[in-house]
């Protein structure tokens, strides 16, 4: 059974885009959800989109050296004594937000 989403639910508008994203993935929720989606499409198709379009630059189109980059990709980290590597890690401002996609890390 389809979950109905609200993408209005904590009373603020969404960017379009992730509105188009929500939309999108409801339309395709089966594809989407079945082992044959993988993990580098839902980062291509959605991930990316969605950070890039809360002002995260995902693909680094400043140029910024290895050091400087805002946004770190599978970057290892120690959470509770074990290695991971999220799939994103935001740094910039001193503010940390690690993401990782369904099924990882």
């Amino acid at each position: 059974m389809a979950r109905a989403y609200s993408v209005h639910a904590m009373g603020t508008t969404p960017p379009k885009l992730v509105v188009d994203l929500v939309e999108r993935f409801e339309r395709g929720r089966k594809v989407f959800l079945s082992a044959d989606y993988k993990e580098e499409q839902l980062r291509a198709e959605f991930l990316n989109p969605f950070f890039e379009s809360l002002g995260w630059d995902v693909s680094n189109k400043a140029g910024l050296t290895e050091v400087f980059k805002p946004v770190i990709h599978e970057e290892s980290i120690k959470v509770a004594g074990a290695t991971k590597a999220p799939d994103f890690r935001d740094i910039a401002d001193s503010r940390r937000l690690t993401a990782d996609g369904p099924g990882t890390g």
